[in-house]
């Protein structure tokens, strides 16, 4: 953005440059201009813009007054075209910065309408589990036991990583000693608890 808003002060200053020369050139009576009026100067300038359009201009048939007007004119056209596709960019990134915002915030309330019920949905799971560890808690450990033997071995883990260490230790002294020892195993292991 920066280098378009350079580009387009280049042109402006090139447009200042060549009014102010054209100006200096025609109040000083400098030699390059003497003699000229504004009548000629304009004709001279069709006649070399006719010309030029049709590739038959012959350069150094020009006075050195026309040479500079058409060099100056050429100069001008080329700084034109340059700032109107610099503003054609500009339009093209000011539209495309729109398009990426407008997405950006389309993303952004996706997001908030997932995060809602995902953290429900989370929330709702904790309570349940946290119900569950209770229940298990409160249970006779052998009838405990029974129950979780059928049970996946890494809830099991989870449930007893939730539960008090004299609880667990009499719901495993009734379980399967193989299970038991897994269990106990997994329940060892960093990043279980």
């Amino acid at each position: 953005m920066k280098v378009i808003i350079r580009l387009i002060q280049l042109g402006l200053a090139l447009k200042v440059a060549f009014i102010g020369f054209a100006t200096w050139g025609y109040l000083t009576k400098n030699p390059i201009f003497e003699g000229v009026s504004w009548a000629e100067a304009k004709e001279t300038s069709k006649k070399a813009e006719t010309a030029s359009s049709q590739n038959l201009l012959d350069i150094d048939s020009l006075d050195v007054n026309q040479k500079v007007k058409l060099l100056l004119k050429a100069r001008l056209r080329e700084v034109k075209k340059k700032e109107q596709a610099l503003k054609q960019e500009e339009r093209d990134l000011k539209l495309l910065k729109t398009e990426i915002e407008k997405r950006i915030s389309e993303l952004k309330a996706l997001q908030a309408s997932l995060s809602g019920p995902m953290a429900r949905t989370a929330k709702l799971t904790q309570e349940r589990f946290s119900h569950l560890v209770g229940v298990y808690s409160s249970m006779e450990p052998q009838r405990a036991a029974l129950l979780l033997e059928k049970m996946d071995e890494n809830t099991v883990v989870r449930l007893f990583s939730s539960m008090k260490s004299k609880k667990v230790a009499k719901i495993l002294s009734f379980m399967d000693p193989d299970k038991a020892a897994r269990i106990s195993g997994k329940l060892s292991k960093p990043g279980t608890m």
